[in-house]
């Protein structure tokens, strides 16, 4: 079975991913972007083993200097790659569906996983909120778990990321759907993107994932926020748990709340000058507003932040004692 977390870049995806990746049950990967592509261009089309391996290794990253493919069988310790691809070609003939053999490429690249036979993979891929009625097509019992961050502090650090800056030069998500698949990102200009450009692609995204998610049963789609997940690990996760149906118990959520930086709330608030905050405050402040974003002075923004900072430190403390003494 596969889930997914989905956000807009940025939002802390990949912190949720690793400390999901703690769970005994969770084999937690990283992303793919081979299966919006499977769930959007190829669908209803019927692929041999070798097409549907071609096109799931022509997933590049956004220099286009390494494949998607080849981090999965890096983390999975997969020495050799002709041989991988030669045995799941083998064993494809047999699980003729997309979804039968995404499955059977995880199931393979991860085999030395403990977790990997014992319940399901967390696929971290945040563009993958842009389809998730297609994927839910293609994989009917996937859960989304939509993991949102204020949009001014998510803008700050957008804006410092290459790929995402290529990808708003290049139009996504309107004009550019599956960027990674052979390699298109790669092929727009390197670019700087303001954090005007940054918040509006926030706020684009966020309401393209959640108008995707309309849809989908409650049971299937569970929205988040960054900030919860730095202030309340244990209860965020606990909620994460319940809603991908699987037990709350053992120590390794203890050690999953170690993992948010105790910095998280005031690093990019910190980059954000008042005309910075007050510019990109108006620009969305209904889509801030209907997330429960603070709007106001932003003096009174910053110290709210460092409150909610002093206070996580203080229980990241009590509980790295705790773990030490057990």
């Amino acid at each position: 079975m596969m889930h997914f977390i989905v956000g807009t870049g940025r939002c802390g995806t990949n912190l949720l991913n690793k400390m999901l990746g703690y769970h005994p049950q969770i084999t937690a990967v990283t992303e793919t972007h081979f299966i919006s592509t499977l769930a959007t261009r190829f669908a209803d089309t019927a692929l041999s083993p070798q097409d549907f391996w071609t096109i799931i290794d022509e997933h590049y990253s956004s220099n286009g200097q390494y494949r998607w493919t080849d981090a999965h069988l890096e983390s999975g310790g997969v020495a050799n790659k002709d041989i991988f691809r030669q045995q799941f070609i083998e064993k494809s003939h047999t699980r003729t569906s997309h979804e039968a053999r995404v499955w059977l490429f995880f199931e393979m690249c991860y085999a030395k996983t403990p977790s990997a036979t014992q319940h399901f993979f967390l696929d971290k891929t945040p563009q993958y909120g842009l389809h998730i009625q297609a994927i839910s097509r293609l994989f009917p019992s996937a859960k989304f778990v939509h993991l949102i961050r204020d949009g001014r502090l998510a803008a700050a650090s957008m804006v410092k990321h290459k790929g995402i800056s290529r990808l708003i030069k290049g139009g996504h998500p309107d004009a550019l759907m599956d960027f990674s698949y052979q390699a298109q990102i790669s092929k727009i200009e390197p670019y700087q993107a303001n954090m005007e450009e940054a918040i509006l692609y926030w706020e684009k995204v966020v309401k393209a994932t959640q108008s995707q998610a309309a849809k989908l049963p409650d049971t299937q789609y569970l929205e988040l926020y960054y900030e919860d997940l730095i202030a309340q690990p244990q209860d965020t996760l606990r909620r994460v748990c319940d809603f991908l149906e699987i037990p709350f118990t053992g120590t390794w959520h203890r050690k999953a709340t170690l993992l948010p930086n105790p910095q998280a709330f005031t690093r990019e608030c910190n980059r954000l000058t008042p005309d910075e905050y007050a510019l990109l405050t108006n620009l969305v402040k209904n889509t801030l507003s209907e997330h429960n974003y603070f709007t106001g002075d932003f003096n009174e923004f910053k110290n709210e932040k460092k409150i909610q900072k002093i206070d996580k430190q203080v229980f990241r403390n009590i509980l790295r004692r705790f773990l030490n003494m057990n």
